[in-house]
């Protein structure tokens, strides 16, 4: 759906005729929609608030400066300033372009009030730190650079823009269908990430309340060290390690919640350290994998290669959470 922008070209009325006339055409044969001061230049409150509206209606304005402040109104602003002010205000992208070598004007075409030629250089100081600004000399290349600043701001800044009425119900429609198909992007997302893979359909997996039996190795005081046998269910292994893969990690991530896990469950007492075999690390990660509680990914690591990490599926976190949630003692 083809969209139609509105540009306000905006600067002091008399001197600058030549200047506006250019960049207008300039920006109409683009494509775009040029609206200016042509149409009522503003020299009272009254039809200020006219240009205003006008404003409100433009996705771009530009503004176009040279040596004349412009008609003063009676807050002691121009009247152009005015206009930049308020398209700032409404968020409105603007485009400045300064005259360069403004001393080589002629007279006529430049500022013979002190109090205005001071307005005018703030106004200047003002633009370049609130405007996307470029420099001029001559119309043909004012047109030139507008154009292409207009062209740029579309992109960095797209406007709002105008469609035709009778295209406005398509455009409802095609957002519509662009919004379902966005939601359902995300739900087939959601639910490959929960789905246990197919490959496993036809394989008895154990469930979440069958417990692995597996080795460990005890070292506590110095330099004592056993080993031995413990059996914890899928649920408790998803329990005590599910935290440490909100987050992708790898077979390290395991080593803290199954130290706990089993100094619980065999009563070992503090100060103990435990460490379960790589062999037994991956086959958790790869049971947690086949339940579809967990996603194994290649990450690139810091210092060159790659490895696999494992991360809780949506299923797997809420899995978890069920697990570790203090729950209500009150009847």
């Amino acid at each position: 759906m083809e969209k139609i922008f509105h540009v306000f070209v905006s600067s002091t009325y008399s001197d600058l005729i030549d200047e506006r006339k250019k960049v207008s055409e300039a920006v109409a044969k683009a494509g775009f929609v040029a609206e200016g001061m042509e149409i009522f230049p503003a020299s009272s409150q009254k039809q200020m608030d006219f240009i205003e509206r006008v404003i409100d209606r433009c996705d771009y304005y530009i503004l176009i400066v040279a040596g004349r402040y412009g008609s003063v109104s009676e807050d002691g602003l121009s009247y152009t300033e005015k206009e930049f002010r308020y398209a700032k205000s409404k968020g409105i992208p603007v485009l400045a372009f300064l005259r360069g070598k403004v001393d080589e004007l002629p007279k006529a075409k430049t500022e013979s009030d002190a109090e205005n030629q001071l307005k005018l250089d703030k106004l200047v100081t003002d633009l370049k730190s609130n405007a996307l600004v470029d420099f001029w000399l001559n119309p043909d290349e004012l047109s030139t650079k507008a154009l292409a600043a207009l062209a740029q701001a579309r992109i960095s800044h797209e406007g709002v823009g105008w469609i035709r009425a009778d295209q406005a119900a398509g455009l409802d429609v095609l957002n519509e269908v662009n919004d379902l198909r966005k939601e359902n992007s995300a739900l087939k997302k959601e639910v490959a990430e929960n789905r246990r893979p197919a490959i496993f359909d036809d394989i008895p997996l154990a469930g979440l309340d069958e417990g692995y039996e597996f080795k460990y190795k005890r070292k506590w005081g110095g330099n004592r060290q056993s080993s031995g046998v413990v059996s914890l269910t899928w649920r408790e292994i998803l329990a005590a390690v599910g935290a440490s893969y909100r987050t992708a990690s790898n077979t390290s991530g395991l080593s803290s919640g199954l130290q706990r896990a089993i100094i619980r469950k065999c009563d070992l007492g503090n100060h103990v350290s435990i460490s379960v075999d790589m062999e037994d690390k991956e086959r958790i990660l790869m049971q947690m994998e086949a339940l579809g509680l967990m996603t194994a990914g290649t990450y690139n690591l810091k210092g060159g290669g790659s490895a696999i990490f494992h991360k809780l599926t949506n299923e797997g976190v809420a899995r978890m959470l069920r697990e570790n949630v203090v729950k209500t003692s009150v009847e």
